[in-house]
């Protein structure tokens, strides 16, 4: 099996799973195309021509607040 940038350098596409907190999720972010997610994902499309399939399932603290307290949907 190859490495993740082992499958960038010979081209193939890539899945990208983003876990993490509110900056993974965009807080602060301008807009959706400066979140912190979408810039890594266009990085290395750019840089190695690649499809980047990213998928995040960050949370920041609010809404796992709202979460805990059945307020999220």
């Amino acid at each position: 099996m190859d490495s993740f940038y082992q499958k960038l350098v010979d081209g193939f596409d890539v899945n990208v799973l983003v876990v993490g907190d509110s900056i993974g999720e965009g807080a602060g972010a301008s807009d959706a195309d400066h979140m912190w997610s979408t810039l890594l994902q266009n990085e290395i499309n750019e840089s190695f021509g690649v499809l980047v399939n990213l998928t995040n399932v960050s949370m920041g603290v609010m809404h796992h607040m709202l979460g805990m307290l059945g307020l999220w949907h």
